[in-house]
């Protein structure tokens, strides 16, 4: 017979409230006893779980994500009063909504703090492929910890990595999410070495390789040239990245179309694979629209931005041919819809000089000499074909 008693969810998640705290207090206590006993009061209650209802794991999402949504009304209840107490002029008030505010944050670094080390720790050791790819896409930035959880995840599920043409599993996801995160690290070393050179020599000085970003017109031959190819490098990229190109770094109107053309591409791959996917209607839905398009900090696309959005996955592949058609479709319009504005309000140098050109009088005479211009920028930088 099972000693265990028979619990219910409610009485349950009382108990699993009593753990928690008996974890936390067993893990501040100094001496290994008290631990001990928070710990083993935490596996007592986990073993009763197996008379529960539901099983344990739901029982913890429930718990953590009503812990959650009390935390965030509270936050969000504190910062009412607190505005409430602004437009009272009431200064003291205020203060303390503040404070409570901050001390919630406080508690929500402490309680995140034991519960990531916990994930962590979870994610080295478990068989569960949900918890490890999920540590796995939060470990962004920290590239120890996803190369290392890359090979557990690779030792405890390789069919995820096996190559089959044609056909991408999980596994191919998390290696392309790792390289594009590296890129994108990379690419903010570049940054604050321009920007921080005296600060980053410290660390220059102490290392005798350096990551950068290279094309094949960087290198002209070597061993590095070599992987670059074998790697198919710029294959897919939509501009020319040959050493043949008259691409000039220099060049402002150049590197702001360079912006906005590989924002154009990556948003046109998604769509597409959107749109071709079996279960999706060929017409994505707004909220797709959004969510691949939207970059943090920006504001929602417009109506009208929608409509020109959702005509890109029909555009021809950018070359120097279809430059003029890219031109006229995608990025015209898109810039007239964003940066352009009006002559008072354009804040991107290469859009104010165009505003500020002799003749240009209204956003039509201003849209043509546009036109003209990133056309003429855009198809040195294209591919021949």
């Amino acid at each position: 017979m099972d000693p265990l008693p028979q619990l219910s969810p409610a009485e349950l998640r009382q108990l699993m409230v009593k753990a928690l705290g008996a974890v936390v207090r067993g893990m501040e206590k100094e001496t290994h006893t008290d631990r001990a006993a928070g710990l083993a009061q935490a596996a007592f209650i986990c073993a009763m779980a197996r008379s529960s209802e539901q099983s344990p794991s739901y029982e913890l999402i429930g718990f953590l994500e009503g812990t959650s949504k009390i935390v965030s009304q509270l936050l969000a209840t504190a910062e009412g009063y607190r505005r409430f107490a602004v437009e009272k002029g009431d200064v003291a008030e205020a203060l303390r909504w503040r404070r409570l505010q901050c001390d919630l944050d406080f508690g929500l670094a402490r309680g995140f703090g034991w519960l990531n080390g916990l994930v962590a720790y979870r994610a080295g050791v478990t068989e569960s492929q949900d918890l490890l790819i999920d540590e796995l896409m939060r470990a962004k930035g920290h590239t120890t910890a996803m190369r290392d959880l890359l090979r557990r995840w690779c030792a405890l599920a390789p069919e995820e990595f096996e190559v089959v043409e044609g056909e991408a599993t999980m596994g191919d996801s998390a290696v392309a999410y790792l390289a594009w995160e590296t890129i994108a690290q990379t690419e903010h070393l570049a940054e604050l070495a321009e920007r921080y050179p005296a600060q980053l020599r410290t660390v220059a000085r102490q290392v005798p390789k350096w990551p950068v970003l290279v094309s094949q017109r960087d290198l002209a031959h070597g061993p590095a040239c070599r992987k670059l190819h074998a790697l198919q490098l710029g294959r897919d990229y939509p501009l020319e990245t040959g050493g043949g190109t008259r691409f000039r770094p220099a060049n402002p109107m150049g590197r702001y179309l360079t912006d906005w053309v590989e924002r154009v591409h990556y948003f046109r791959i998604d769509l597409t694979a959107y749109r071709e996917a079996a279960e999706r209607q060929q017409n994505p839905d707004d909220a797709a629209v959004r969510r691949y398009w939207q970059v943090e900090g920006e504001n929602p696309p417009t109506a009208e931005m929608e409509a020109v959005l959702r005509s890109l996955p029909d555009l021809p592949r950018l070359t120097k041919a279809t430059s003029d058609d890219w031109a006229k479709r995608a990025l015209v319009p898109l810039i007239m819809l964003t940066d352009a504005k009006t002559e008072a309000t354009c804040t991107e140098p290469v859009l104010k000089k165009i505003w500020q050109q002799k003749g240009v009088k209204s956003a039509a005479t201003f849209r043509s000499r546009l036109l003209s211009k990133v056309a003429q920028t855009l198809r040195p930088l294209a591919r021949k074909a």
